[in-house]
């Protein structure tokens, strides 16, 4: 440790003399050496009082135990008071350790769990410290020990070295599924497994050990072997005592979006992993009392609607289908529709769509689509519409009557209503529309002259339900 060169505060050294004192110290030069000696003295004190509350919060946090230690008496941390700079938290050293899975393989989710559970750990106040010889991806701290390819052998051969590098407070280890996938000797894998925690243990007893059950395969022969070798694991765990403790982190890759192959996961199933982690050391590191926040649970995360057919607040009439759109990681197990709260159907494929039979239904309906991701969650989405299947009323308020001979440009006009509003009014001659009005009260002119001889005419009136009436047919000539 480099010794300053001025005194505190800015004093000349202890013991120095003064240009004008000849190399004999006066008697006030005695007095400040006196109390830069006082000075030194309390701040070497109070920092060795921090130093114990930091050693003590760090047993604490590792044991479990609460911390006894206090802030000395005058300790401050107020701005502009020249207290004791408060100590940050103890930093914990925790050392991600396995193969490609731990590594970060996928070129999608470089980083592997260890971003997410980085910004988890963080957010609940833990100084966190990956430590490892191995960079992978990018953030905030990439240090691992994850070895793509490897098997437990090869782990257990340089854990010693790593273990007396690093001294980390807890591994976490998850390891075992290349010597599944290469059939190395599959039957004796846990009990190299359990050698490799004990190897951990003896080069550093105050270690823990969190160990991960593998993740899932969609390979059915791999995946029975990852079975057997994961239901060895809690017997190991339970047979090393309190500072060995598991996670299971098999519900990983059982469903679509986990995996980006056959053995690694993706984005999705790295969350997944991060959650899993983030509860396993919460016991752990949490000395808080109060329970670690969910915060962003992906196991609880429900399905993403985009779009729900008919519009809200919609006009229907007849059968009208129902459509949404939906999207989940882990994908869609299967979609219902409700109509006031009665089940009209469902669907299990994409697009989602239910047929509304509104016949005999008049006035606001209201439409819930239940949406079950395959990991069970349901997420709703409610869209209120209106039903009508009532035709508007429509009527002929002044026209040339029936068997009329009319000539040049002659005019109709029409009375029309509905409860839920008149889209249009048409004029029909002969089966053609020659004229058509949005706007009450409601005027149809033709030009008979360039109609047929004989005309055959009719007004018909829509809503906007699509719901239509027609008036009796009368006939012109000219």
């Amino acid at each position: 440790m480099k010794t300053a060169r001025r005194s505190i505060g800015g004093s000349p050294h202890v013991g120095a003399s003064t240009p004008d004192s000849g190399g004999v110290a006066s008697r006030t030069d005695i007095a400040e050496a006196r109390a830069a000696i006082g000075e030194v003295a309390a701040r070497a004190a109070s920092l060795a009082r921090g130093t114990v509350v930091a050693v003590a919060a760090t047993t604490a946090l590792l044991t479990g135990a609460p911390s006894t230690a206090t802030a000395a008496p005058g300790d401050t941390t107020t701005p502009g008071t020249g207290g004791v700079t408060p100590t940050p938290p103890p930093r914990v050293r925790l050392m991600p350790l396995g193969d490609s899975i731990t590594w970060g393989w996928a070129p999608t989710a470089p980083n592997g769990y260890r971003n997410d559970l980085y910004d988890r750990l963080t957010g609940v106040g833990i100084n966190v410290d990956f430590v490892g010889s191995v960079k992978r991806g990018s953030g905030p701290d990439t240090d691992n020990e994850g070895h793509s390819g490897w098997e437990i052998d090869q782990i257990a051969a340089r854990i010693d070295e790593w273990i007396a590098t690093y001294r980390p407070d807890i591994v976490m280890l998850q390891i075992g599924t290349n010597d599944l996938g290469r059939n190395v000797d599959i039957a004796n894998a846990p009990q190299r497994l359990s050698t490799l925690i004990d190897r951990i243990r003896a080069a550093h007893p105050g270690c823990r050990v969190v160990v991960a059950t593998i993740t899932q395969t969609p390979t059915a022969a791999l995946a029975r072997k990852i079975a057997d070798f994961n239901a060895a694991i809690p017997a190991i765990v339970a047979a090393r005592g309190p500072l060995v403790s598991m996670v299971d982190q098999s519900m990983v890759g059982s469903l679509p979006g986990d995996l980006v192959d056959p053995l690694h996961p993706g984005t999705w199933g790295y969350q997944k992993m991060a959650y899993q982690w983030y509860r396993a050391l919460e016991p752990l590191l949490n000395t808080t009392g109060s329970p670690w926040p969910e915060r962003d649970n992906p196991f609880r995360r429900t399905a993403t609607i985009t779009a729900v057919t008919p519009a809200r607040n919609a006009t229907v009439r007849a059968v009208v289908p129902s459509r949404v759109t939906a999207s989940h990681p882990n994908g869609i197990a299967r979609v219902d529709l409700y109509v006031n709260g009665v089940r009209v159907g469902g669907d299990t494929t994409a697009p989602y769509t239910v047929d509304v039979d509104t016949h005999g239904r008049s006035g606001p309906q209201r439409l819930v689509w239940k949406v079950t991701d395959r990991l069970g969650n349901v997420t709703s989405q409610l869209r209120d519409i209106t039903a009508d299947n009532v035709a508007p009323y429509v009527s002929v308020t002044r026209a040339p009557q029936n068997r009329s001979t009319v000539r040049g440009t002659v005019g109709v006009s029409v009375a029309a209503k509905d409860t839920h509003g008149v889209n249009r009014v048409e004029l029909i001659v002969n089966g053609r529309v020659v004229a058509r009005d949005t706007t009450a009260s409601y005027y149809l002119p033709v030009n008979t002259a360039r109609q047929p001889r004989t005309m055959y005419v009719q007004v018909r009136a829509y809503d906007h339900a699509g719901n239509v009436r027609y008036t009796p047919t009368i006939v012109w000539r000219r």
